[in-house]
């Protein structure tokens, strides 16, 4: 009698892995003949020399291979600055990229060296400091919940069958509702292949408080926070940073229409809110003669589909900010606040295609006064076409702002229907 094997479960889609998962996987890559280095300190330079780590699969044999390969870097020339989905190979079957790591050396001396034991093909995983790690598999088209104790006890529990056209994660949060709901005061870290799907699902098991989270941010006892990172703690006065980190990002929380909301955000120029697509944004720099000449910028854009953002930042003023924060369609909110922005005029001229034009389109400060000169405006970012569906309904939306007979509304009009 012939028995069959149970075919190759299919690898989730391409992950950014946090540094347990990076040793995982390359790990693994060692055990394979495919790769060519097995010396961690090589990888390890890499890193620290600014390249990214891409893993690449494939069976051969009914055998799963693993390789590693480099890319981006501080000047990419030979490298891809982005690693390709499909590698070629010349014999054998292509490879596929099924995740990629950009973070700190993994195996320096002075790097902590916890390495996951979930299965390779988790299509999420969650590592909850001082609990051990879940994560969540499909095989043969049946959701498994697999769960390592921090005595490496081991239990996979069966989620449910998965039907045509359902969503894993789903069927999990269906099976198990508090899977994903955390305690605010707990480190923990979470790879996954569906990060926005992930964040909205994401329920705090208690309101956290906004002092208690920056005390605990600040103590840091777990290395969370990593360099310019402790900028962030306290930046943005309506967000609470939570020691969560979701495919290497930091995320912090904040109420959205009474809800807890995730935030990721990342050290930048300035403490930023991580975009997943910019909508309008203007950037200056400013030279008053003295030390609080600088640059900034004001910036409205998606964090992630459904979840808004508006804020403005300048440089050299590292006080407390507020980040205006609203589910619902962007247009929409992009037209609601594009006025309230201190700049949010010479954003509409551009799109009007007005050049150093005072209407009233807007409420704010160029007026002439010598302070006016000392800006230095960057061309405004539109990140839509204005005749497309998104682009009219933002236009429409903007209508309601204006008098019926003003000049800015006759120039909206114009646009509208030209």
């Amino acid at each position: 009698m012939t028995r069959t094997r149970p075919p190759v479960t299919p690898w989730p889609a391409v992950q950014t892995l946090n540094t347990w998962r990076a040793r995982q996987f390359l790990l693994t890559t060692f055990k394979t003949s495919a790769n060519g280095y097995t010396e961690p300190a090589f990888y390890d330079l890499l890193l620290n020399r600014g390249h990214g780590l891409a893993f690449y699969a494939r069976t051969e044999d009914r055998r799963r291979e693993l390789v590693c390969r480099h890319y981006g870097g501080p000047a990419p020339r030979l490298l891809p600055a982005e690693p390709p989905d499909i590698m070629e190979a010349s014999w054998g079957k292509e490879w596929k990229l099924v995740a990629t790591y950009r973070g700190a050396a993994l195996f320096g001396e002075s790097g902590k060296q916890q390495v996951s034991a979930l299965p390779l093909q988790s299509f999420l995983t969650v590592h909850v400091s001082g609990s051990g790690e879940y994560g969540l598999r499909t095989r043969n088209e049946t959701v498994e919940l697999v769960r390592i104790g921090e005595d490496g006890t081991k239990t996979v529990t069966s989620l449910g069958r998965l039907g045509p056209g359902d969503d894993p994660l789903t069927l999990a949060l269906d099976a198990v509702p508090s899977l994903l709901t955390l305690d605010p005061h707990t480190a923990v870290d979470i790879t996954t292949d569906s990060p926005h799907t992930l964040a909205d699902a994401v329920r705090l098991g208690t309101a956290p408080d906004r002092d208690e989270m920056i005390h605990l941010a600040y103590e840091d006892d777990l290395g969370l926070f990593d360099g310019e990172e402790e900028e962030l703690v306290s930046y943005f006065d309506n967000l609470v940073p939570l020691r969560l980190r979701v495919n290497g990002l930091l995320h912090f929380t904040a109420e959205v229409g009474g809800e807890w909301a995730l935030v990721p955000v990342r050290a930048d120029s300035f403490p930023t809110p991580v975009l997943t697509r910019t909508f309008l944004s203007i950037g200056y720099g400013y030279d008053g003669g003295g030390y609080s000449s600088g640059s900034g910028h004001e910036t409205i854009g998606e964090i992630r589909p459904g979840l808004n953002v508006s804020w403005g930042d300048f440089k050299e003023e590292m006080w407390d900010r507020t980040l205006t924060l609203a589910c619902g369609d962007l247009a929409a909110f992009a037209a609601e606040h594009l006025e309230r922005l201190e700049f949010g005029r010479r954003i509409l001229d551009s799109l009007l295609g007005v050049q150093g034009d005072s209407s009233e389109t807007g409420r704010d400060e160029d007026d002439g006064s010598d302070e006016e000169r000392d800006y230095d405006f960057d061309a405004p970012d539109i990140g839509f076409e204005p005749r497309s569906e998104e682009g009219l309904r933002f236009l429409d939306a903007l209508l309601q702002a204006y008098p019926e007979e003003s000049e800015t509304t006759a120039r909206i009009r114009a646009l509208l229907n030209h």
